[in-house]
């Protein structure tokens, strides 16, 4: 016989409307013995379903909880994604998932949520926050970072994940967040291809007249070798400003890829700028890394094509890792949530 009754009618019987807590952690609860129709507790405001086996949540009857502050999932470690939140909640506590691949959405996200998802090691997507994916076609996107001739197909890559406080090791994957995907391989030197390189931490440069040609954004790639501290201690930025119109992008990324000892790496990463670069702006593009810097190159990128070849190509491409896809926070979007000052944008999941 199921523990919870499956109407509305006679659940309303066991729980009174006005319910504002319900507390079923370590109960050995399974997806069938979880009240579905959570609806009916128009008045809950904490929920917690702790160290319980389940691997899926009530959807649409969660997201309907529109007075829910506190969630607790910690340590239901079967638990593979969460579904959509009311926009209500100040806490979600979702540690220990080690299940937990995907979070559907993060309402006040970067404002007022408490978020918790350390230990979750196999999380690789938060909707419209980030995403992590592997890339299945290394040649097409090699090409595309202009880094050909590379050796890495068959080479691991060790990831450290911010978010989660973990470490992965596995093939190479791309990391889409902010309009910008970045992948880490391994690598020594930058591609010649790119027209700028240094070896000190800046590069500055005008943006040509391009009367034929459309403005994408820039890549960036890094040669970099071990980090001076423990990959959890410090974090690592790429900043883009547009002395120009007065703007400035800080970017760190949610995963960044280790470089062991003897083992260097390149970090590319592909800015998608829409209209926030014109003909003539005066462009700076620097670093601030604990890593030992080797030397790092920027490039514009340019296209010929129209918008709706443009879309065509996104589509195409989209399934083989090649171009990044579009996310809630894109530059040129909304960055609101990220704004420091007029102008200066901290694109990270932290302060």
């Amino acid at each position: 016989m199921s523990l919870w009754p499956k109407s509305a009618g006679s659940m309303s019987d066991i729980f009174q409307i006005t319910l504002q807590s319900l507390d079923i952690s370590h109960s050995n609860l399974i997806n069938t013995l979880i009240p579905y129709d959570l609806s009916v507790l128009s008045s809950l405001k904490y929920l917690s379903l702790r160290g319980n086996p389940i691997c899926t949540l009530p959807g649409s009857s969660l997201k309907s909880l529109t007075m829910l502050q506190s969630l607790q999932l910690a340590d239901c470690t079967r638990l593979q994604w969460i579904p959509e939140l009311p926009l209500s909640l100040q806490i979600l506590n979702a540690s220990n998932c080690r299940s937990l691949n995907k979070v559907t959405n993060l309402p006040n996200f970067m404002r007022s949520l408490d978020l918790h998802l350390e230990n979750c090691e196999k999380l690789d997507e938060v909707q419209g926050v980030f995403k992590l994916d592997p890339i299945e076609d290394i040649d097409d996107i090699l090409d595309l970072c202009c880094l050909d001739n590379l050796e890495v197909r068959a080479v691991d890559v060790e990831l450290c994940n911010y978010l989660s406080s973990t470490k992965s090791k596995g093939p190479v994957q791309g990391l889409y967040e902010f309009g910008i995907h970045n992948i880490y391989i391994p690598g020594g030197n930058v591609p010649t291809k790119f027209s700028n390189i240094s070896t000190g931490s800046s590069i500055d440069f005008t943006v040509p007249p391009l009367p034929n040609a459309k403005i994408q954004g820039l890549n960036i790639c890094v040669a970099y070798a071990e980090c001076l501290e423990e990959c959890f201690s410090e974090r690592h930025f790429i900043k883009v400003s547009n002395k120009t119109k007065g703007t400035k992008w800080i970017y760190g990324p949610t995963i960044f890829g280790i470089a062991g000892p003897g083992n260097p790496m390149l970090w590319f990463s592909n800015w998608k700028f829409g209209n926030q670069l014109e003909r003539g702006d005066q462009v700076v593009v620097s670093l601030s890394m604990s890593c030992l810097v080797k030397e790092f190159g920027v490039y514009l990128v340019c296209s010929e094509q129209s918008e709706e070849e443009e879309e065509t190509l996104f589509k195409n491409a989209e399934g083989c890792g090649r171009l990044s896809y579009p996310l809630q926070h894109a530059i040129g979007g909304d960055l609101s949530p990220y704004e420091l000052s007029s102008g200066v944008y901290h694109l990270s999941i932290y302060s």
